[in-house]
């Protein structure tokens, strides 16, 4: 298993905050990029045929293994109308790392990492976990999966707003989604 240095894993797990309009970049398809396939260990372009919402993790993120039961229960009740998939930004996990993050942790769905930061960059991901969801038009949510972390370090004793689960129903029922961006607290993507 690759191991960080204890001041490079604080390093990239600098708890920061990322917030930002969708523009009109990110509305980009997803096929444009080539990401690395977890499980064949081939490239491979996303293609969108249905609402699918993406995943940024990272293995040794200690949100990232919170949130990965939440993951879970939302791929179990959209499962068949989203496409679920796990993105792993960079090289700093070997797709053998990310593969046991998916054992461990019990991830169930499709799992690319992204060794260049092509596809993070033209999303502007900066942390992980944070999520967007994409139909067919384009990026319609990007953000926090929902508001369990009220601040840096201090969780919510109950959540009380489900971001991405809102935004699903609203693209499911052909509704406007009321909230299309939110504020990602997690672990810091470096993209160097």
């Amino acid at each position: 298993m690759h191991t960080l240095s204890i001041p490079r894993f604080l390093l990239i797990c600098f708890f920061v905050l990322s917030s930002h309009p969708i523009s009109a970049q990110q509305r980009q398809n997803l096929g444009k990029h080539i990401l690395i396939d977890v499980s064949t260990e081939l490239p491979h372009r996303i293609e969108v045929s249905k609402a699918i919402a993406v995943f940024f993790l990272s293995p040794e993120c200690p949100l990232c293994q919170r949130y990965t039961q939440t993951i879970t229960q939302l791929r179990q009740q959209y499962k068949q109308q989203i496409d679920f998939i796990g993105v792993f930004p960079g090289r700093a996990y070997s797709l053998e790392d990310i593969k046991q993050f998916a054992t461990k942790y019990k991830v169930d769905m499709a799992l690319y990492q992204d060794p260049d930061f092509q596809f993070t960059r033209a999303l502007e991901a900066t942390v992980t976990p944070s999520v967007a969801l994409y139909d067919t038009t384009g990026l319609q949510y990007f953000g926090a999966i929902d508001n369990a972390l009220q601040e840096l370090g201090k969780k919510r004793v109950a959540v009380t707003k489900h971001y991405l689960q809102d935004a699903i129903a609203s693209l499911l029922a052909n509704k406007p989604i009321q909230v299309k961006n939110t504020v990602a607290k997690g672990c810091f993507i470096n993209t160097r």
